[in-house]
């Protein structure tokens, strides 16, 4: 599992760390990624053990107040 996280819009992203335990995965942000107003943009990618894989993102997806 890797992620990582933009302030812009997805103009460009920064890898963040992934704690994952029990099949739940969380990552944590760095304060300087959340800009009063803006937009916390999320993506993900990860492959299972058979080689499955998922990558996406959302640019937009969480309000920052």
């Amino acid at each position: 599992m890797r992620a990582w996280v933009t302030a812009d819009n997805g103009v460009t992203w920064q890898r963040v760390p992934v704690l994952g335990h029990d099949g739940e995965y969380r990552f944590l942000v760095p304060h300087t990624a959340l800009r009063s107003g803006g937009f916390l943009g999320v993506r993900v990618a990860a492959e299972d053990r058979s080689g499955n894989t998922v990558d996406t993102a959302l640019p937009r997806a969480i309000p920052v107040g």
